[in-house]
C-alpha cells in the first residue's frame, strides 16, 4: 500500500517535470491517467482502511489528490 502511495507521488512529479515537452493531447492523456490512478487509489485505500482501522493512510492520498488538483490547474489553467 504504501509503495503505491509513493509511486503516486512520483508519477505526478514526473508528469509535472515533464509538462513543458508536451502537447496538450500528451497533457490531457497524462491527466486522464493520474485521475485514473488516483481514484483506484483512493477505492484501494478506502477498503483498506475499512478492514484494518488504519485510518492514518487516508492522509498521504488526499495530499496526492490536491497535488494533482494543483497540476490540472497549472495545466489547463494558466498556460
Amino acid at each position: 500500500m504504501l509503495y503505491m502511495i509513493l509511486a503516486d507521488y512520483v508519477l505526478i512529479f514526473m508528469c509535472f517535470n515533464g509538462l513543458a515537452r508536451v502537447n496538450l493531447t500528451g497533457g490531457i492523456l497524462m491527466t486522464a491517467f493520474l485521475i485514473l490512478y488516483n481514484v483506484l487509489l483512493v477505492k484501494i485505500v478506502m477498503r483498506f482502511t475499512r478492514r484494518n482501522n488504519d485510518s492514518y493512510i487516508i492522509y498521504p492520498v488526499i495530499g496526492c489528490c490536491f497535488l494533482l488538483a494543483v497540476f490540472i490547474f497549472r495545466f489547463f489553467l494558466l498556460v
